[in-house]
């Protein structure tokens, strides 16, 4: 009897064993692994650990490449689009440079070339994949380091400023004028270093108005012409100032068809605005008489003018019913059909008003299309804010700055209404220029009641970003930019009326301007690294600007051949260093692969070995369970024999 209780028992041990060895092999078959934990085998588990964790660190190395080498490949498809581009424009500019061609034909060779450049910063823009973007320098944000005060100029209360060459030296000189009758030159030595000096007195008794700087006889030089007003019931708004090539201006008189202010009750504008109205490749004036009519002054190529004037329709006048109260105006091509067009502040109405080109000089207002205001507008510019091509609009109020969208038709959306610091007032108090070089158009504003211009960076999308106030040694008056010393990074100056200065402000900050971008890669565990070192493709990257490329196409010739040469290296250095990537990516996976396999041989099971062992097992434990019911019949069948 206690014999057949052990043989039951070894029996049962049998089959709990088999079950187990089944369990095992089926958990390894499972899960693939020989070694699933530290009790499998300690020392292969503990290096195993080791190998995966380094694992982990090479996957996510080669995720790293992998992103970057997409972003490489978008570029350089985005690059050899740009090729393309450049290639077209060259074949245009030397067309439009054909002895032959007719006005017609180079009107239609500007739009091309001027559409041709838009495109190049469209694809730049679009050439991004997982957030990255070669094509596209990073942005340079304007700070409080941006700007320092280079020199303040004494000069007689300076109020507004044109910006431009005079003496034919090839930098940027400064032409103001101011309220007693004087007008200023501020002469540049190219560095950004100016002397200040006083051409003479207009004619009027307050030469007040803009001034503007133009070749208006064609002779190569700029001229100047001064707008005006003598305290007289009427008396002629506009002065002309010829050039004699030296910055020595000498006055041929009035304008005779410049809007005069006509009574003491009549409304006087403080703008004068030059731009080809008639699409003949001369510079024209646009001005606005006491009732808001605006009145174009079309050159005819020797320093005289003929005037031709538009009517607001419908008809405005301010509360006084002495016409409409206008603190200004703004021109361009709107609504994109080749012609300038006026955006006029109407004061009293809280509005803008937009009257349509049709390049005879004219403007036409019975289009009905009007921007509705919160509030009185003080300056408004037309700018493309967004860098889709079309004309945006940018209108400063008391303490607000508000931006509109504009269609290409000549409607316009509101973007955002943001609060300033500072208190915005007319347009010669302030101005649109890319200040860090990002291609974005940035603001740049004196303030009417305090010693500070504030600085707006643009967000690129039409929307604006107080980056700084600055103190200048009084309250600000007319703000010009340009590149003052020669180094490609846009500076700016301030009259300031008041304190009698011209308060010069260089940008503090040109290394953000034409530099490489550099973006780095991990390329391995160890910490190794890939810098890729690459350069904009933006349009204005490469000299680029279809504004100049439309006063100017057949000039453009040499710096879109330059352009060329530039985009052939910059694409050149992005393919090595996508092959460079190549080959980094290949070593990590061939690392990764060998890593794999020495984890594997450590820890993976041998799928037919074990295959075999399960089945081994399953069948032991299948004669087990029979010879256990067998020992587990004997008593039964023992018994039966004493029946």
């Amino acid at each position: 009897m206690i014999s057949t209780k052990y043989a039951t028992l070894s029996l049962v041990h049998n089959v709990a064993e088999a079950a187990q060895n089944k369990a095992n092999s089926g958990a390894r078959l499972t899960t693939g692994l020989r070694v699933a934990n530290a009790r499998d085998n300690a020392s292969s588990f503990a290096i195993a650990q080791g190998l995966r964790s380094k694992m982990r660190g090479q996957t996510a190395v080669l995720q790293g490449i992998n992103s970057t080498k997409c972003a490489m490949k978008t570029a350089l498809a985005g690059a050899n689009a740009i090729g393309e581009i450049l290639a077209q424009m060259r074949a245009k500019a030397i067309e439009a440079s054909s002895p032959g061609i007719t006005n017609r034909q180079k009107d239609s060779l500007t739009d091309q070339l001027r559409d041709l450049t838009l495109q190049i910063d469209q694809i730049a823009t679009s050439a991004r994949f997982n957030g990255i973007n070669l094509l596209v320098e990073s942005r340079s944000d304007l700070d409080s380091n941006t700007f320092d005060v280079s020199a303040q100029l004494s000069t007689s209360r300076p109020s507004l400023a044109a910006a431009g060459d005079v003496d034919g030296d090839d930098d940027i000189d400064l032409v103001y004028s101011n309220s007693t009758n004087e007008i200023a030159l501020l002469s540049n030595d190219g560095s950004g270093t100016f002397t200040a000096s006083d051409l003479q007195a207009a004619t009027g008794s307050t030469a007040y108005t803009r001034p503007v700087l133009a070749d208006f006889d064609g002779d190569g030089d700029n001229d100047l012409v001064m707008g005006i007003y003598t305290s007289a019931a009427s008396g002629s708004a506009a002065e002309y100032f010829e050039n004699d090539g030296s910055g020595a201006f000498t006055s041929t008189g009035v304008i005779a068809d410049a809007p005069a202010r006509s009574g003491a009750s009549g409304q006087f504008n403080e703008d004068l605005v030059s731009g080809d109205i008639n699409n003949n490749g001369r510079p024209d004036l646009v001005s606005i008489d006491q009732n808001g009519n605006p009145v174009t002054l079309l050159s005819n190529g020797d320093g005289s003018f003929t005037g031709v004037t538009s009517t607001l329709s419908p008809t405005l006048s301010d509360s006084d019913g002495n016409g409409i109260l206008t603190t200004g105006f703004s021109i361009g091509d709107v609504d994109g059909d080749g012609n300038i067009d006026i955006m006029v502040q109407d004061q009293d109405g809280d509005q803008m008003i937009l009257g349509l080109g049709d390049g005879s000089g004219e403007f036409d207002f019975s289009n009905g299309k009007t921007v509705a205001l919160d509030s009185q507008a003080q300056t408004a510019h037309l700018s493309d804010l967004d860098n889709d091509g079309n004309l945006d609009l940018l209108v400063a109020r008391y303490n607000y700055l508000a931006t509109f969208t504009g269609d290409g038709n000549g409607n316009f959306t509101e973007v955002e209404e943001l609060a300033t610091d500072a208190v915005h007032r007319t347009n010669g108090l302030s101005a649109v220029a890319d200040l860090n070089d990002d291609g974005i158009k940035d603001y740049i504003s004196s303030s009417r009641d305090d010693a500070t211009v504030s600085v707006f960076q643009g967000d690129g999308d039409g929307s604006f970003t107080l980056a700084e106030n600055i103190s200048v040694s009084s309250r600000g008056f007319g703000v010009s930019s340009g590149d003052f010393d020669g180094d490609g990074a846009t500076d700016f100056a301030v009259g300031t009326n008041t304190g009698g200065t011209v308060d010069i402000f260089l940008n503090a900050n040109p290394d953000s301007v034409n530099t490489a971008q550099t973006v780095t890669v991990l390329t391995s565990t160890d910490g190794e690294s890939q810098t890729i070192t690459y350069q904009s493709m933006q349009a204005h990257n490469f000299d680029l600007d279809w504004e100049t490329i439309k006063e100017d196409p057949s000039g453009q010739l040499a710096t879109i051949e330059a352009a060329i040469i530039r985009h052939q290296r910059q694409v050149t250095n992005l393919g090595a260093e996508l092959r460079d990537l190549e080959a980094n990516h290949d070593l990590q996976s061939q690392i990764a692969d060998a890593t794999a396999s020495k984890v594997g041989n450590m820890v993976d099971v041998d799928i037919a070995r074990e295959a075999a062992a399960f089945t081994a097992a399953q069948v032991r434990e299948q004669l087990a369970t029979q010879s256990l019911s067998i020992a587990n019949d004997q008593p039964r069948l023992l018994l039966n024999l004493f029946r």
